[in-house]
């Protein structure tokens, strides 16, 4: 599912023009919607591109395919609620932080014995394939079975239909499902664990960083990235 195409030669390109790889499956944050691409990240982007003056084509593909466009030149630049990683693969960098998140545990609503993750031994939880929750989950939660997936609608599925016990994900679309498709068939529950940052992720020899902050930056300061917030998750998010 492709709403762009990559350049001939990825590494000599014109600044301003870009491939941005998105997921397409990340609600809210980056979607597939009625043959277009939408959600948080795509307003923000674009929110971005018109402030640096930046032209460019999505990437829509799957979560775990975007670090390695980036790293092999087809995709220039990666904005799909990105966890900063504590050590940045070779030849990206990212921008400042625009969204504060984390993981939370998600389960069925008739579910009261998990609530939380110590409640979790001998359990079986699913997470997305390529993300922090499963590096969270054997890391932290070594008597507890994980079930991956490539696309977290699956995941949801098999909470609902009891192939697994929780689902551990990005915090904001665990919330998200639950009050939206998932609203009275599912529940959020615990702590916040593993807080963490979203940041855009891009290839470091096209120095785009400087810019891409900057508007960033402008964007925070004039109220734009506050609107894009509340358009999509109300008056109680919050913001780096």
């Amino acid at each position: 599912m492709l709403f762009a195409a990559a350049f001939a030669s990825p590494h000599v390109i014109h600044a301003q023009s870009l491939v941005v790889a998105t997921a397409y499956d990340m609600v809210p944050f980056s979607f597939v919607q009625r043959d277009s691409i939408a959600g948080y990240d795509i307003d923000l982007w674009k929110a971005i591109a018109n402030e640096a003056d930046f032209s460019f084509q999505f990437l829509p593909q799957d979560f775990s395919g975007i670090m390695p466009s980036l790293q092999r030149g087809t995709a220039h630049v990666g904005i799909s609620s990105i966890t900063r990683p504590s050590k940045i693969p070779q030849g990206l960098e990212f921008s400042t932080p625009y969204y504060e998140s984390g993981l939370r545990l998600l389960v069925r609503t008739s579910e009261t014995a998990i609530t939380g993750p110590d409640d979790l031994k001998g359990r079986t939880i699913a997470c997305k394939l390529g993300t922090t929750s499963v590096t969270y989950a054997y890391r932290n939660l070594p008597a507890t079975m994980v079930s991956l997936f490539r696309e977290i609608e699956d995941a949801f599925q098999a909470l609902l239909f009891q192939q697994v016990d929780a689902v551990l994900f990005d915090a904001p679309i665990m919330e998200h499902y639950a009050v939206q498709e998932g609203k009275g068939r599912v529940k959020v529950v615990g702590p916040l664990l593993n807080p963490q940052h979203y940041a855009i992720a891009m290839r470091k020899d096209l120095g785009l960083k400087p810019t891409i902050d900057a508007a960033l930056e402008t964007l925070r300061k004039n109220g734009t990235l506050r609107r894009i917030h509340t358009t999509w998750f109300g008056e109680k998010t919050t913001t780096p």
